[in-house]
């Protein structure tokens, strides 16, 4: 009889059907472990390990149900309990320029004179000016301006004298009897008495030589004779409107109080 064979050990059995793995160790199919939840990677022995998950950020933590919508993130500087300065934004565009000042003319223009005399040369200026000047000016220290020698004549008031009078924060006014005779004379003190309304400023006349204020105020003896004399020369529109402003000027400063040579009693007026 024949010698037998040792027994063969069973078969393995059949692999299950699906995903396998090999066990490197029993070199027998094993099912693949169900992949846990969670990112996979693969580990050791062929197996799948899972990465634990980041564990959740420190700070309050707040469950809502699953069909509740999470809130809308928060909006930056919605409340503030300081106040928040506003700072412009510079405009690119070059700044405009400032408008002029109004042209306000009873603006008081500054004084470099104390007084202004107005006068007839040929009357008083080697008499009766000479010593009222060095009273006023010398005496009384008075900033006084007179009408020089060396000035120019000519038809209308000079822009030196308009200059001189603008200028000055007083006025005196010499009436003598020729006074009426110069047209000068006479805008001159058209030119006083407006600065003077305009900036409420003194105006002194002196009645000299036998002249009165009713002389000066009704165009009486050598006033009513200059004034003929304006009538026969220039009879234009012209010399009517300019005889209209000197009567009326004429009239207002003779009835302004001041010195009166036929009249003891006089007002003592301060510069």
């Amino acid at each position: 009889m024949s010698q037998d064979s040792p027994p063969q050990p069973p078969p393995p059995p059949p692999p299950p059907r699906g995903r396998l793995l090999v066990n490197p160790l029993t070199r027998t199919f094993e099912p693949r472990p169900p992949p846990p939840r969670g990112r996979l990677l693969p580990g050791p022995n062929w197996t799948i390990c899972s990465v634990p998950p980041k564990p959740p950020s420190r700070g309050r933590i707040v469950v809502r149900p699953a069909d509740q919508d999470p809130p809308p993130p928060p909006r930056a500087n919605l409340i503030s309990n300081k106040e928040e300065t506003v700072v412009p934004t510079p405009d690119p565009s070059p700044p405009a320029a400032a408008p002029p000042p109004p042209d306000n003319e009873n603006t008081n223009p500054s004084c470099k004179y104390d007084a202004f005399i107005s006068f007839r040369g040929t009357d008083v200026r080697q008499t009766f000016l000479s010593h009222l000047f060095a009273h006023m000016n010398d005496e009384r220290h008075v900033l006084t301006f007179k009408d020089d020698v060396n000035l120019k004549r000519g038809d209308k008031i000079s822009p030196t004298l308009i200059d001189a009078i603008e200028r000055s924060s007083s006025y005196v006014v010499i009436f003598s009897p020729n006074y009426a005779d110069s047209d000068w004379c006479l805008d001159e003190l058209v030119k006083i008495l407006e600065c003077s309304r305009k900036y409420e400023r003194k105006v002194v006349p002196v009645f000299y030589g036998g002249v009165t204020p009713s002389h000066v105020r009704n165009r009486k003896g050598s006033y009513g004779d200059a004034f003929t004399e304006y009538e026969k020369k220039l009879p234009s529109k012209e010399m009517e409107a300019k005889l209209k402003t000197w009567t009326a000027a004429l009239k207002q400063a003779a009835n302004i109080s001041g010195f009166d040579s036929l009249v003891t009693k006089y007002v003592n007026h301060s510069f």
